[in-house]
């Protein structure tokens, strides 16, 4: 996967990562409990190589996607 990125979305701080084309038609590959985004290793470059752009964002609760505040 690509280098981890983040993106501010309401109350929320998520990281993500996004390997392919910027043009190409968007995969999400959502996890959940008790994975997280690298289960998703073996998916995303067959993904990659068919043109896809992949996006695969940590859950609220997983890795490092933050609430913007304590509060």
């Amino acid at each position: 996967m690509d280098k981890l990125q983040h993106i501010q979305a309401g109350v929320l701080d998520i990281a993500y990562f996004e390997s392919g084309p910027a043009a190409g038609p968007p995969v999400f590959l959502m996890h959940g409990f008790p994975y997280d985004v690298h289960a998703f290793d073996d998916v995303v470059p067959p993904l990659v190589a068919a043109g896809c752009r992949v996006i695969t964002p940590y859950l609220r609760g997983y890795g490092p996607t933050r609430f913007l505040s304590d509060g």
